[in-house]
């Protein structure tokens, strides 16, 4: 959805600014869609008077947001949509404040804006910068991960004879290499000798290679990790941050991302 494409008059926000006014509001949203709940359960819950919680319950099933069966109250199909969304929003807010220093200051145009809907899945990542005694240390994050993965998926968008190696390393030892690149580094690839070795390797090994037009983030996934490494503002490779996840959800969300990617990318014969 794009909304600069949407006109104000065909956007209700009315049940929304209703709903963002009042904590108890959102607290009896969120608490009833994990579950009915009497009036006790919730006056135990949020420790509101029965009084205060019985004129907010009747503003939501004004609202048709909340129902209730006997003395139990429950979320409508209606509200239970709005409560979805509300628990994404805040679990995405609570991402992006926690990676903020990561996304601010980066390129993030080749990224669709569905991926940052779901970036509630990256909250556990970690940003691995460059210190002053230490410049390589995501760099070295990042090799010492490769030979735990079994499959690697990975998108180039620069060329890098310290990845490559790396990575035709791990598919020497057996792990199954999807790699996407640009035209520019296949080039580089013909250039410098790395296109021979990726014929040799493919004649033993499972390697799988896609030319993508449009990329300018490298990323790589596994069944163990998930690392990204962006561009700057000024098209600019960073080398010195890189997220990464080694939690599931963020395994996920890189596989989705790569996947994305795939669709829009040409198989290169090798």
């Amino acid at each position: 959805m794009n909304l600069t494409n949407i006109k104000e008059d065909e956007i209700n926000f009315e049940d929304l600014k209703f709903l963002l006014k009042s904590n108890i509001r959102l607290n009896i949203l969120v608490n009833l869609y994990f579950g009915k709940k009497n009036l006790s359960g919730l006056r135990e819950e949020l420790g509101k008077s029965s009084a205060s919680l019985l004129h907010v319950l009747s503003e939501l099933s004004s609202r048709k947001m909340v129902l209730k069966s006997e003395r139990n109250y429950y979320l409508s199909s209606k509200g239970y949509l709005f409560a979805l969304n509300l628990i994404k929003l805040f679990m995405n807010w609570n991402s992006f404040t926690r990676l903020e220093s990561f996304w601010i200051k980066h390129d993030l145009n080749m990224i669709p804006i569905e991926f940052f809907q779901s970036s509630y899945l990256l909250v556990n990542s970690e940003i691995v910068k460059s210190e002053e005694v230490d410049f390589a240390k995501p760099l070295k994050a990042y090799l010492e991960l490769l030979p735990k993965s079994k499959i690697l998926n990975v998108t180039l968008p620069i060329f890098s004879d310290i990845h490559l190696n790396a990575l035709f390393k791990e598919v020497e030892n057996g792990c199954k290499l999807n790699l996407i690149t640009t035209p520019y580094v296949l080039e580089s690839f013909r250039q410098k000798g790395f296109m021979k070795r990726l014929l040799e390797l493919s004649q033993d090994y499972d390697v799988t290679l896609w030319r993508c037009d449009d990329l300018n983030f490298f990323m790589t996934c596994s069944e163990n990790f998930m690392s990204l490494n962006l561009f700057f503002m000024d098209n600019h490779y960073d080398d010195s941050a890189m997220l990464l996840n080694k939690d599931e959800k963020g395994i996920i969300w890189g596989k989705y991302l790569f996947d994305y990617l795939l669709n829009k990318s040409v198989k290169i014969i090798l």
